[in-house]
């Protein structure tokens, strides 16, 4: 796995949460992820963008946590994705929900309580993959900009 800093992970209230969330909606997820998910709940990792599709860079804003009093718990979202087929696990900061679809990640719009899947975007074959690409540094996005900027003010 390539080095991602996760910060502001919060511990979580039940350590069974995760297991009792799969039993509930009669899923499983990947051991890979659960790991992550078990250790970083609700973490925000630094650096990431990931790729959506013609090179569009986004966001991975943080996991999802499954505290269920927390913001952006996973147990807000379930009910829409998971009868869809979709395993939501992370978010970025537009309102779009990184998911697990038939194995693959994925990205997907979640607009006025719908799924858009004429937004879906593979980005993964893996959840491995997915967390192996190279991220893209938000620091050094925010300084080529502003040297950019400096450059256009002199």
């Amino acid at each position: 796995m390539k080095m991602i800093k996760w910060e502001y992970s919060k511990k979580l209230n039940d350590k069974d949460a995760i297991d009792k969330f799969e039993k509930k909606y009669s899923i499983e997820f990947p051991s890979y992820l659960k790991k992550i998910m078990s250790e970083n709940n609700g973490g925000f990792p630094t650096p990431y963008v990931c790729t959506l599709y013609d090179e569009e860079e986004n966001d991975f804003n943080k996991l999802l946590s499954f505290n269920e009093d927390d913001d952006d718990s996973i147990f807000d979202v379930a009910d829409y994705f998971i009868p869809k087929g979709y395993i939501p696990f992370g978010c970025d900061s537009y309102n779009g929900y990184y998911c697990i679809h038939e194995n693959y990640v994925v990205y997907i719009n979640f607009l006025n309580d719908n799924i858009d899947l004429n937004d879906e975007y593979i980005l993964a074959e893996s959840v491995e993959e997915f967390f192996d690409k190279s991220p893209i540094s938000f620091s050094s996005i925010f300084m080529y900009f502003s040297l950019i900027a400096m450059f256009i003010m002199f």
